[in-house]
């Protein structure tokens, strides 16, 4: 049986600590990106501190990608 990314997604929120750790800060780190984003100018000291989320945005969301597959990887293998 296959399972949608969508469905694992909701699995790793409902088991795994970290993931919904994980989830969270990006979400947030989308909002704070958002304001930014709304501004018609930024300071430099915006701008640096745009790309430094933009960064941390990214880390977290390879480690989220990791953990769906290695979730896949465990479902592969079966019980």
């Amino acid at each position: 049986m296959k399972v949608s990314e969508q469905e694992i997604v909701q699995k790793l929120l409902e088991m795994d600590e970290e993931f919904q750790t994980l989830h969270r800060e990006h979400q947030t780190m989308e909002k704070q990106l958002a304001q930014f984003d709304g501004k018609p100018y930024l300071s430099t000291e915006e701008q640096v501190a745009m790309k430094r989320l933009k960064k941390q945005k990214l880390l977290g969301k390879d480690k989220m990608y990791a953990k769906i597959n290695e979730f896949k990887r465990n479902m592969a293998v079966g019980p």
